[in-house]
């Protein structure tokens, strides 16, 4: 995703709705998403952006941004969890 559209779903995201889905530990730890879940057993998030576009974002993402802001271009955000 690019800078530009990242920045606009950054616009779109509700802390208030997605931070009281992840178990928050310590800074070390794994946060797990508790939200919606994909087959492949990633957190993900639907955000519409402009006129209705939607599309899914993995969790590991929306905490990149919302903690972080925009994801820089050519940045890979993974998360270390693995579980």
């Amino acid at each position: 995703m690019s800078a530009a559209n990242s920045q606009t779903a950054k616009e779109k995201l509700k802390p208030e709705l997605f931070w009281p889905k992840v178990k928050i530990g310590l800074k070390d730890e794994c946060w797990p998403y508790q939200g919606s879940i994909s087959s492949w057993g990633y957190g993900t998030v639907m955000r519409t952006i402009g006129a209705g576009k939607r599309f899914t974002w993995g969790a590991h993402k929306v905490a990149w941004v919302l903690d972080r802001g925009e994801v820089p271009d050519g940045l890979c955000v993974l998360h270390h969890c693995d579980n």
